[in-house]
């Protein structure tokens, strides 16, 4: 398979999925190459493109592609100028988040033919090489910008940093009561939780008649990706 191809996957899911934020990050119009939708809100289409594992569109909820209220930049542009009675409203837009979770049932081949339309099951364990059956699991959560306000600082300023220093979590002060609406915010840089899956290997037995399960092993979300994308072996 295409290692840049791989590559490519790989740095897209670094840029979606960042360990932690300083603003606010958004939900984006692109999506993991290989895969598309030919209109707003048309059916997501594709897979993977040049991944070990193949991870069709039907996956899309699991890869955390979705519909979901969004202005584009030129209807954002567009409404800096129009009152609010005549500003744009958010419209569905199919959107790639990082809130990654392949759920218990979930099973993938590394043999593409598994899926094709009419393929006999005995046809596609000729090519099976192995398979990877979700156990359990629960999502990732992306990283985020916690955000308190007050209209003047607080007295217990110490209490609040503390409540987030004592998990390793990054603040920072921002102090803007001098203008004409005061506010002082504290922010709150919360990391990006991966996630967690249970998986059962799957590998044909020595006749190819059956799948036959090997080992039981457990990961984050992050890391399935990673093995998606990769292979078994990039762990």
């Amino acid at each position: 398979m295409n290692n840049h191809e791989k590559l490519t996957a790989m740095t897209f899911m670094e840029s979606v999925a960042p360990e932690v934020v300083y603003k606010r990050f958004d939900r984006g119009f692109d999506f993991f190459p290989g895969f598309y939708a030919e209109s707003r809100n048309s059916p997501i289409q594709g897979e993977g493109k040049g991944w070990s594992f193949h991870v069709p569109a039907c996956f899309c909820e699991a890869l955390d592609i979705k519909l979901t209220p969004r202005l584009t930049e030129e209807e954002k542009e567009e409404n800096k100028s129009l009152p609010p009675n005549k500003k744009i409203t958010p419209k569905l837009h199919w959107t790639q988040g990082s809130e990654f979770n392949f759920t218990e049932g979930c099973v993938l081949y590394d043999a593409p033919i598994v899926r094709q339309p009419g393929i006999k099951w005995g046809s596609a364990l000729a090519e099976i090489g192995v398979a990877i059956q979700v156990a359990s699991g629960y999502a990732a959560t992306p990283a985020r910008v916690d955000t308190q306000t007050w209209e003047a600082k607080p007295e217990d300023l110490a209490k609040h940093i503390d409540q987030w220093s004592s998990k390793g979590i990054e603040t920072q002060i921002e102090d803007n009561t001098q203008r004409k609406n005061p506010e002082f915010k504290l922010l709150a840089f919360v990391p990006r939780v991966p996630g967690q899956i249970d998986l059962k290997i799957m590998h044909p037995n020595s006749s190819r008649t059956k799948l036959e399960l090997g080992e039981r092993i457990s990961m984050s979300q992050d890391d399935f990706m990673k093995v998606l994308i990769m292979g078994l072996g990039s762990l």
